[in-house]
């Protein structure tokens, strides 16, 4: 018998294997897409409070240090945000947004962003309340909320930062289906791997990610959710960057900690909280645009004024 024929009986013997292991992937991602539908149908609405800290973790000297301690404060109707943050320790700027145009607020302490589904409003203030402001474009608001001083790309929504690393086309899948009623999902991607868990109660949440290269992790996510009667949110959600040597081993891991003290769906919320007069700065405070030709508008008490 040829090579050329036994690699097609062998070809024909996997296709049901591969059809099995990319309709679980299918299986698992449609679990996962209508627990964020349902979720989203559900939550129309949030606020809360809580905490961020950063720590770097140096392996070959032993030491950890705090990079960011931020408390912070959200509100969320539909499409609109408010995020509030007031910085104890922030050595973050100047290490993600060196060469920026947003270092020349560096010194800040405290920041608030608004997002009214038009306009995208950046306020940050010194230890004197002293206001640097700016209309961010909407790609400009995203990489804010990407930054790793904020709860997520959607500071109410977190799971989707971690839900978007199963959608790699590329992953070999399988899912065990456990008695609780939860989904454990296990990828294989060339030297990746990812698993990842589905945990009751319905709609079924999304509660780790992990990912490993060569066998050795180097991201993962754990959330940890409550509330009832289908509107379950997270209230705690740590994320784990792990940095390898050539050598193979650990040098350096970055934990990111999101602890909500108070998160409450569905709850009033005053529509005054995303207007551009609750920022609280008087009126003359000028706004800089980050758009490709660049322009500068005054806040006249009510609204802004372009200049």
């Amino acid at each position: 018998m040829s090579r050329r024929t036994i690699a097609g009986l062998l070809t024909l013997s996997l296709l049901p294997f591969v059809q099995i292991r990319a309709e679980q992937r299918q299986e698992f991602l449609m679990l996962l897409d209508q627990s964020e539908a349902d979720r989203a149908r559900i939550l129309r609405s949030a606020a809360g409070a809580g905490n961020i800290m950063i720590l770097s973790s140096d392996q070959n000297e032993g030491q950890t240090n705090t990079l960011l301690d931020c408390d912070f404060r959200v509100w969320f109707d539909k499409e609109r945000i408010r995020l509030e943050r007031d910085y104890r320790i922030n050595k973050l700027q100047k290490a993600h947004q060196r060469g920026s145009w947003l270092l020349d607020a560096d010194g800040f302490v405290q920041q608030t962003l608004i997002s009214d589904g038009n306009s995208n409003y950046l306020c940050r203030f010194d230890a004197e309340r002293n206001p640097t402001c700016y209309l961010l474009t909407r790609p400009w608001c995203d990489k804010l909320l990407r930054n790793l001083d904020s709860p997520g790309s959607h500071p109410v929504r977190i799971w989707e930062d971690a839900s978007h690393i199963l959608r790699d086309d590329d992953l070999d899948f399988a899912i065990t289906k456990l008695r609780n009623g939860g989904v454990l999902g296990r990828g294989k991607g060339g030297n990746w791997s990812v698993e990842c868990m589905l945990s009751p109660p319905m709609p079924l949440c999304l509660t780790r990610v992990a990912v490993r290269a060569g066998g050795s992790l180097v991201q993962e996510h754990n959330l940890q959710w409550s509330g009832a009667d289908g509107s379950m949110l997270p209230h705690e959600y740590t994320r784990r960057m792990v940095q390898h040597a050539d050598t193979g081993k650990t040098s350096r891991v970055l934990v990111v900690e999101i602890q909500f003290s108070r998160l409450e769906a569905n709850v009033d919320v005053d529509s005054r909280l995303f207007d551009v007069t609750s920022l609280g700065i008087p009126a003359g405070t000028e706004f800089r645009q980050n758009a490709p030709v660049p322009r500068k508008f005054t806040f006249d008490g009510q609204k802004l004024v372009r200049q």
